[in-house]
């Protein structure tokens, strides 16, 4: 009886597990869709300014203008996706919808050291994956801006936050343990 029992409380162990694994999985999914589509809000967002990235008397400038404290461009990614976006001059956030912990926008903060800076300063490529954004875990993509030379001169970024997922799959172990 002993034995039965262990191996229909291990079998349901295995089973949840699964169950677990696969909540994540789709959770993560969702997440990627949504950061795709906050890349393509951005784009469409800055679409209007034009195309050639410049740097012009040390600004950023996408089709002449400015982008330096441009805020009202990445608030529609907040407002029509849900996600965090970034416009970088070089590693340096000039607008932004990142909130500082002091409840600040993160504008004229740079981008830290880790996997994002190597791929997206250092090397120059796109990159994709999880990030630390201002102490709090994001979904991330980092994709590099050149200008008509082809030097990279800014980047564009947005974010999807982790934060809700891990904290449904948390809350899922432990109603299965329970």
């Amino acid at each position: 009886v002993g034995a039965g029992l262990l191996a229909v409380f291990g079998a349901a162990g295995a089973l949840e597990f699964i169950n677990l694994r696969e909540f994540e999985r789709s959770r993560l999914a969702q997440a990627q869709r949504a950061l795709d589509t906050n890349l393509g809000v951005l784009r469409t967002a800055l679409a209007p300014l034009g195309t050639e990235w410049r740097v012009e008397g040390g600004r950023l400038t996408l089709g002449g203008q400015p982008l330096e404290g441009r805020n009202d461009i990445v608030d529609t990614v907040k407002q029509v996706a849900g996600g965090v976006a970034t416009i970088f001059q070089d590693d340096l956030r000039i607008a932004t919808n990142v909130v500082r912990p002091d409840g600040g926008r993160g504008t004229g903060t740079r981008l830290a050291p880790g996997p994002a800076f190597d791929a997206a300063v250092t090397r120059g490529q796109a990159f994709r994956g999880t990030n630390v954004i201002l102490g709090q875990p994001h979904l991330t993509v980092y994709d590099p801006i050149r200008d008509a030379q082809g030097r990279q001169i800014g980047m564009l970024f947005v974010g999807v936050s982790l934060a809700g997922i891990e904290a449904e799959v948390a809350a899922r172990t432990r109603e299965a343990v329970l």
